[in-house]
């Protein structure tokens, strides 16, 4: 496993390197170099990831099983859709078309079922192979919007779509009010696997556990408030903010400016079903609206 991971980090940092000299190539056009800039931070972020997942896995006592090697012909394989992409753009004849359609292929090559065997053979014990996953979904999305945003994208989506899925939405409800809870976690329950939790002790502990998409906390709760639990889960993970929205019936000055000064999303009790929704899925499409 571990010869995997080590060709699948190679890929990532090809990956990202090529996506950052097609940005610069394709510089003229601002939206599409913009979403190759996007590209290439995402891989960049799953090489650290990565790197951090196969840490875990070095860590396990017996090593983790492997049912599959990849050959030298696999491995040029996937490596070839990157290159062809790198000898375009050393030669200075990369159009736009022949990038997207290198990039669907290389994205969605034989790389990504290895990538995903991997993903899902330790999804579910490390926070870091869910994050991974998480982040890999939302990669797929946000090239996804984009081909649903170019005429020229339409022909590309059906290969993209096939790619299996390996990640569903995951939101933290935390909120000691058990009528406010059960209610969320139904008008939620569409936009992923909703799990509730009583008090920000306890919404501490479960984000440490699992990785959530979404976190919607309550401010004032026993034991430990949602500001609280948002300062230590930051000191823990800095860019957890990025995935909390706030529901309280108690919308202080202070807390606001809390908020305010931190980027944090916020609404008021009560609120609108719909708004609810829109808060959430607001939040769950934030990648894929970027790119």
């Amino acid at each position: 496993m571990k010869g995997i991971i080590d060709f699948l980090l190679e890929i990532e940092k090809m990956a990202g390197d090529i996506y950052k000299d097609a940005s610069a190539f394709f510089k003229h056009d601002e939206e599409f170099a913009h979403f190759l800039s996007l590209l290439a931070e995402d891989e960049a972020y799953h090489f650290d990831i990565m790197v951090n997942a196969g840490k875990y896995l070095a860590g396990m006592n017996e090593g983790a099983p492997a049912f599959i090697n990849l050959s030298s012909a696999a491995k040029k394989k996937i490596e070839r859709p990157f290159m062809e992409i790198r000898e375009k753009l050393l030669e200075g004849n990369l159009t736009k078309e022949a990038m997207i359609s290198r990039t669907v292929t290389a994205e969605f090559s034989e790389w990504n079922h290895v990538f995903l065997y991997v993903v899902n053979t330790f999804r579910d014990a490390s926070l870091e192979f869910q994050r991974l996953a998480a982040k890999i979904h939302e990669h797929k999305k946000g090239i996804e919007t984009f081909l649903e945003s170019r005429p020229d994208g339409q022909k590309h989506l059906e290969k993209v779509r096939r790619l299996p899925g390996i990640w569903q939405e995951r939101i933290l409800v935390v909120e000691d009010d058990p009528a406010i809870a059960e209610l969320l976690s139904i008008v939620l329950a569409e936009e992923g696997m909703v799990k509730t939790v009583e008090n920000g002790e306890e919404g501490f502990r479960k984000t440490g556990e699992e990785y959530f998409d979404v976190i919607v906390s309550d401010v004032d709760m026993p034991v430990m408030s949602g500001i609280e639990f948002y300062k230590q889960a930051a000191e823990r993970e800095t860019s957890i903010g990025e995935r909390f929205l706030f529901f309280t019936g108690y919308p202080t000055s202070e807390n606001i400016a809390f908020f305010e000064k931190h980027n944090l999303r916020y609404m008021t009790k009560p609120a609108d079903i719909d708004e609810i929704r829109t808060g959430v899925r607001d939040l769950l499409l934030r990648t894929s609206r970027n790119h």
